[in-house]
């Protein structure tokens, strides 16, 4: 505006002029006063076109994240996936001009950068208040978020968007962004038209899972429902994992047959054994489907790099695998107390592709009785010992690929336990039940932290920065000026 108001006045101005010399009969001024009018007009169309080529151009080049953490720079996982997007999506964000949160607003506009079927708009609830109720008669934060595609919707609470992570320079626990993980976990839900389903075997005491896991789980997009074996004739076809989480009671002999059928015909199995102290007869009959056995007894580890503050809180080492690889590529360990070894049965099928991946070091053993002393007796199983086992198996005529996930430490989905290994518990499981599923299109994206990260120097990196710019710094200022001086003065 005040830059048209300038070109009105410079041109009432030269108008005047030209009015001037054709009154006067001077073709001069009138030519000069013609190419200066052209000449605004050309500079004019100049900005409006550069104002239009900038606001044409995408968030990624129009905003810069100047944050500490990248809040809203979408990673690769997002932007590579965004790029092969064939479905439409929009992203609604729910909250009042002036209320929203920059980081988050920011960050959903980067969206619309890298794909053309995102797109991207605020709702103010106070003057659409009819909006929501399309999604949901509940009550809503501000700044929540709501993915639409086609028929399908996500809500995503604002509350969602913050989490407690590990800080690994801190050495303690600080407010996590998760922002992108949400969001881009949202989209991938709305576009996918067969989501994974997960059964929890129920019935036998089983222990059920903290709230955080779930919430895990309710991100990876795998839809979850129970089943009990004892009423149903068999597993639901729409089964794509079942799991089965410490159960204290063993199932009756029907249930570990329909259990094995379902493997038969290319079923998944989650299972997470306890030491009871009893013998599991029927739960043993489908472990020997499986090729193997749980040894009765209590992992002792005594090298001191494979437990953590007692040596019955075993660290095991990880096997190189899909479900394992993130944990090796952040360095993340999983932490399994109390647990049993598992064990590979002689009679094993050969078809059946045993992966170790979790063991404890060759100085550990299993033990058998209920001495204290940490040597190993005579009755103890020497080590290394197997604590978690992955098993592929492929039957013909199935249309997908058996595999089971056996652990036998009660404490794998132990909130506590995990937190002490920075969600790395949760991480492997998270990733075993994905990998189950065949969710090729599951995206991990890990929050970022909101902590600002403080600059740390050592004691004598102190003492020698605050020579140099104390001391070394203003004499070198005061000497060159004293040299600058005495030059000039001599002549």
């Amino acid at each position: 505006t005040h830059l048209l108001l300038q070109v009105r006045c410079k041109l009432s101005k030269i108008i005047s002029n030209i009015y001037s010399g054709l009154r006067r009969g001077r073709m001069q001024e009138l030519l000069r006063g013609a190419g200066i009018v052209c000449l605004y007009f050309v500079v004019l169309a100049i900005v409006v076109i550069i104002n239009m080529i900038v606001r044409a151009l995408p968030a990624t080049i129009t905003k810069i994240d100047c944050s500490v953490n990248k809040l809203y720079t979408l990673t690769d996982t997002t932007t590579n996936y965004l790029k092969g997007l064939d479905k439409d999506v929009e992203i609604y964000l729910l909250a009042p001009v002036g209320e929203e949160s920059e980081s988050l607003y920011n960050m959903l506009e980067k969206y619309t950068a890298w794909s053309s079927h995102v797109s991207f708009e605020q709702i103010d609830p106070n003057v659409n208040p009819n909006f929501v109720a399309q999604y949901t008669s509940g009550l809503l934060a501000t700044n929540s978020v709501i993915v639409v595609s086609g028929d399908r919707f996500k809500i995503v609470n604002y509350s969602s968007f913050t989490t407690p992570i590990f800080d690994f320079d801190l050495k303690q626990y600080v407010t996590g962004f998760d922002g992108e993980g949400q969001i881009t976990s949202a989209i991938n839900y709305v576009v996918s038209d067969n989501l994974p389903k997960m059964y929890l075997l129920e019935g036998h005491n089983e222990s059920p899972y903290s709230d955080s896991f779930a919430a895990l789980v309710n991100k990876a997009n795998i839809v979850t429902d129970t089943l009990n074996l004892l009423t149903a004739d068999s597993v639901p076809e729409d089964c794509d994992i079942l799991m089965i989480n410490i159960p204290t009671v063993d199932i009756s002999p029907e249930e570990a047959q329909k259990l094995i059928n379902y493997l038969d015909k290319g079923g998944s199995l989650f299972l997470v054994s306890g030491n009871t102290g009893k013998d599991f007869e029927n739960l043993g009959l489908l472990l020997e489907y499986c090729g193997l056995e749980i040894q009765r007894g209590t992992v002792v580890e005594t090298d001191s790099k494979y437990y953590l503050s007692a040596n019955t809180g075993i660290k095991p080492a990880r096997a190189a695998h899909k479900v394992s690889s993130s944990l090796i590529t952040k360095g993340i360990s999983v932490y399994l107390p109390n647990s049993q070894g598992i064990a590979i049965r002689d009679d094993a099928r050969s078809t059946l592709e045993i992966t170790k991946l979790l063991t404890t070091s060759k100085d550990s053993y299993v033990r058998i009785g209920t001495s204290t002393l940490l040597t190993m007796q005579e009755d103890d199983i020497p080590g290394p010992v197997m604590v978690g086992t992955i098993i592929e198996e492929y039957i013909e005529g199935n249309e997908k690929d058996t595999k089971i996930a056996v652990f036998s430490s009660p404490n794998l989905l132990n909130e506590t336990c995990n937190t002490i290994v920075s969600g790395g518990n949760y991480e492997l499981a998270v990733n075993t039940i994905t990998w189950m599923g065949e969710f090729d299109d599951n995206i991990s994206i890990s929050p970022k932290s909101t902590t600002m990260q403080l600059l740390t120097v050592t004691q004598a990196d102190f003492y020698k920065w605050m020579v140099i710019l104390v001391g070394v710094v203003p004499v070198a200022f005061i000497g060159a000026g004293f040299v600058v001086w005495f030059i000039r003065r001599r002549k």
